[in-house]
């Protein structure tokens, strides 16, 4: 009875050790399948979050007044990209005439101009640096003091799949894009107004970049 008892242990030990090494194997198997799939199914997500459509915006001369704004081929502003393009045409003026550039963003905003608070933030930012707003614009680099190339023209304005966007029964907008001298994107956001028009709400845009050669000691 001891020897068929020993055999018996020694045959159930050994089937018992078959066994959970094939569904150890089983749950590896699935766990790789898992793994692939979740793979899989994050590079989808990153590929959704990936830029649909770019836009660049050429203009031959930079607007000066609000008039120019108005008289401007994208001023209809039926897509966002024409409301961030021309914000960053009539900010080119900032460096000559601030109050020359708020009055034509003024007319981006439409019918909520800008306040004093975002006056001052443009200021804070751009005073001694108005190479951020050129930054934006093809051929400016950190080297050549970011001087664009003539006629100006904008980088890329990507629009993602997710960019349009609807929240508290407002219709809202977010297009990005990388300057010179920087290594991430930013954003530029437009609210839709009753007229149809992507009106400028706010931006990160002016957050700091690579200085201008000519000001940095290091260069």
């Amino acid at each position: 009875m001891s020897i068929l008892g020993d055999i018996f242990s020694s045959v159930k030990s050994a089937i018992k050790s078959e066994v959970k090494s094939e569904v150890n194997k089983k749950v590896k198997s699935e766990v790789k399948k898992g793994v692939k799939k979740g793979i899989k199914t994050g590079t989808e997500q990153i590929k959704q979050a990936i830029a649909t459509k770019e836009t660049q915006l050429t203009f031959a001369k930079l607007p000066k007044t609000p008039e120019d704004i108005k008289a401007n081929k994208y001023f209809s502003l039926e897509e966002p990209e024409y409301t961030a393009g021309l914000f960053l045409a009539a900010m080119m003026e900032w460096e000559n005439d601030p109050e020359a550039a708020y009055a034509m963003v003024d007319v981006l905003r439409g019918p909520d101009p800008l306040s004093n608070f975002k006056k001052d933030f443009f200021k804070e930012r751009l005073t001694g640096a108005t190479y951020k707003i050129r930054a934006y614009f093809v051929g400016a680099t950190p080297a050549n003091d970011y001087t664009p190339y003539q006629p100006y023209k904008t980088v890329k304005i990507i629009r993602r799949n997710d960019s349009i966007m609807e929240d508290g029964g407002y219709h809202w907008a977010v297009v990005w894009l990388q300057p010179a001298g920087a290594d991430t994107v930013r954003q530029f956001k437009c609210r839709k107004a009753k007229d149809g028009k992507w009106y400028f709400n706010d931006e990160i845009l002016l957050a700091d970049i690579k200085k201008a050669a000519s000001e940095d000691p290091w260069a």
